[in-house]
């Protein structure tokens, strides 16, 4: 009995609902409603699009960070290699320099090493040429390569000796090939390695500075390649820096060498 109920009273409020639509009584509240639910309809695509377009710009952004990340590992790529380039271009300008130099230069002796001082402590070397063929104190020895190794220390009727420029007692003026042309003296360490001292703070040196030989040195012609700078020691309140010159030839190897005369 009581579903019966039910089911009348819902089809009298289902007609009820028609009747009052077709007569226009609902208007108001069905526009009110189109209203309501139109907005929130709008509302929620205009958020749908707004996130869709702020993940859009965010990877147009990354894509276009990664892009100008490689470009820039690409732009650092070539200056280094430029920077490489230009190093070895002045490297090999050098050593042509003092390769012309010897084919240049006829004023000088080639002599064989033919041994070592029995000295321990210092590093001389014994050439077979001496007074009878120009040879005196003081005078540059060159590699084969054209680049300065020591200076002649001792001179007999018919060999030499050579203290090589790591030795102790060896000291050089020099000069560094950098804009501005800054001056030192070199001095061998131990026979192992080069220490260029009394460089004053002003100057920029570097690392790959190339040192050469300067015209404060008699017997000894300007300019003839000696190493490169291989680090620089500043400490404070010191007037002068220092550094450490790399030799341009292996100095454990030498067989034949080129003495220059005045």
């Amino acid at each position: 009995m009581f579903q019966k109920k039910v089911i009348l009273i819902s089809f009298l409020f289902f007609f009820i609902v028609i009747f009052f639509h077709y007569q226009g009584w609902f208007v108001t509240v069905e526009t009110a409603l189109q209203t309501i639910l139109g907005k929130g309809s709008r509302g929620v695509y205009t958020f749908n699009n707004d996130i869709k377009n702020y993940f859009a710009r965010w990877v147009s952004y990354r894509n276009l960070f990664e892009e100008n990340k490689k470009c820039l590992e690409k732009i650092s790529s070539l200056s280094i290699k430029q920077g490489e380039l230009a190093q070895i271009q002045d490297e090999n300008k050098i050593l042509r320099s003092s390769l012309n130099f010897l084919k240049k230069e006829n004023n000088f002796v080639m002599a064989n090493v033919i041994g070592k001082a029995p000295d321990p402590i210092n590093n001389v070397l014994l050439i077979d040429k001496g007074l009878k063929d120009g040879l005196k104190e003081g005078l540059g020895v060159l590699a084969e390569e054209g680049i300065l190794i020591g200076k002649i220390i001792k001179v007999e009727e018919k060999n030499s000796q050579i203290r090589i420029i790591t030795d102790n007692e060896s000291k050089i003026a020099v000069s560094i090939l950098n804009p501005d042309q800054a001056s030192g003296i070199m001095s061998g360490e131990h026979n192992l390695r080069l220490l260029l001292t009394m460089i004053p703070l002003t100057e920029n040196i570097k690392p790959g500075d190339k040192v050469v030989t300067s015209n404060l040195d008699s017997g000894i012609k300007k300019g003839m390649l000696i190493g490169q700078i291989e680090s620089v020691q500043k400490e404070l309140y010191q007037p002068f820096q220092s550094a450490i010159v790399k030799p341009a030839v292996d100095l454990n190897k030498l067989n034949i060498i080129y003495v220059l005369l005045d």
